[in-house]
């Protein structure tokens, strides 16, 4: 049975770095899918909230 999600990486940076983590660590399981939302340069919680 395949799993579908979305994970929403938030990053104060870039984002380049959660997303080789989170791609690297997907690789362990071939039935999950799921999008990945990417929402850089969250530096503060106001930016935060809107995500």
């Amino acid at each position: 049975m395949n799993e579908h999600g979305t994970l929403f990486l938030v990053s104060d940076r870039t984002g380049i770095t959660v997303e080789n983590l989170v791609r690297t660590l997907l690789t362990q399981f071939d039935e999950v899918e799921v999008e990945r939302v990417v929402r850089p340069f969250c530096d503060d919680a106001d930016k935060v909230e809107r995500v």
